[in-house]
């Protein structure tokens, strides 16, 4: 399988925050956790989705654990918005 063009762009938008010459350490902070949002409202997007058509497709065990999964993004998203 090839590699999700999105995800290598987020990646990439967190390499690049994190390596930015900044004078004022909060403001450098403060791109990295922007970054990592934008990763987690990403996986949050892609899990919604999957368990959308897991629920379409009668998978209900399927949809259960993406529900799962969403719950666990939604919270390391939480973590990230106190961050700021």
């Amino acid at each position: 399988g090839g590699s999700c063009r999105s995800s290598h762009g987020l990646t990439q938008s967190l390499l690049a925050a994190g390596g930015t010459e900044v004078e004022r350490p909060e403001l450098r902070d403060l791109l990295i956790i922007g970054a990592l949002q934008r990763i987690e409202h990403f996986e949050v997007a892609s899990y919604v989705h999957a368990r959308t058509i897991a629920e379409a497709l009668g998978e209900d065990e399927a949809a259960e654990l993406l529900q799962d999964s969403l719950e666990e993004e939604f919270a390391v998203s939480e973590k990230l918005s106190v961050l700021e």
